[in-house]
Parts: C-alpha cells; structure tokens; sequence
C-alpha cells in the first residue's frame, strides 16, 4: 500500500487508521469482558425483579450511585465503540474490496492470483447491525451519572467518523 502521488492517504490506505480499528476491536472485547464481570455483581439484586416494570427512581434505590454510575458509563462506552468498530471495520472491507484490483499490478493478478472479493449480507438484519445504536438520552444519563450532558455527550462520541 503505497501512498497516492498527491500524498494524501484515504482511511482504508492508512496503516495507523487500520491499526487503530484493530486495537479498538481488542478494547471493545476486553469492555465486553469488564461489564459482563460487572453484570454479574448486580445479578442477585435484579433477579427477584425480572418481571416487575422499575423506575429510574426504584434502580436509583437498588444500587449506590458509584455503582449505578460505573454500569451506565461501562455499558456506553462499550455499546459506542462495538458501533464504532463494526462501521469502521465495515467500511475498511468495502474500500479494500473496491480499490484491491487497480492497486495490484495486472501481471501479479493475471500469473499468480486474483483479487480477493468479498460481499457483505444483502438482506435487512444485515445492513441494520451496521447503523449506529440509537443514542442515549443525555439529559436523563445526566441524572443518574450526576454529570452534565455535554460532557457526556463527549465522553460518548464516535471515534470513526
């Protein structure tokens, strides 16, 4: 992957940018692995209410605010970068496949391979995972979290775009 004549590379062309996506989707897993282990330490509180419709006032007086904090800021940030990882993972697919063939020499395609093409699902369920998870409700987020919503808007940004 040499760099364009004009020197400006494209995301897809950019090894720090792949570098980048590859590491995030090692964090998404490791955030993953962290809230589940936090899940499971208020499992014995919710379970007794699997079926009962709960406010945001009843959850306020199951958990301290420390921990109520700690799963909301865990489960956005790990629903923010999963989003973050699956588009921009996506997105590096679809270029290398659009731009694989003019970027081999001819020669090396026509005597010693061909262009690895791979197609994304052309279905619904497909195309839906790749749209971003819908955004939380800063204002009530500030509430529990006892934060300001711009700061968690920040804190809760897409990295990729």
């Amino acid at each position: 992957m040499a760099p364009p004549e004009d020197g400006k590379l494209e995301k897809w062309n950019n090894l720090t940018y792949i570098d980048s996506l590859f590491s995030g989707y090692n964090m998404a897993l490791s955030a993953w692995r962290h809230r589940y282990t936090t899940v499971q330490s208020f499992s014995d509180r919710v379970s007794a209410l699997h079926s009962i419709s709960l406010s945001i006032d009843d959850i306020r007086n199951l958990f301290n605010h420390g921990e109520l904090s700690t799963l909301c800021d865990i489960t956005e940030r790990v629903i923010t970068l999963t989003d973050d990882v699956l588009i921009g993972l996506t997105s590096l697919h679809q270029q290398v496949n659009k731009n694989a063939k003019s970027a081999l020499s001819k020669k090396y395609l026509k005597k010693y391979c061909r262009a690895l093409t791979i197609s994304l699902p052309d279905n619904e369920n497909a195309s839906r995972i790749l749209e971003r998870s819908p955004r939380v409700d800063f204002n009530e987020l500030s509430r529990i979290m006892a934060s300001n919503p711009q700061e968690l808007k920040a804190r809760y940004r897409n990295s990729y775009d």
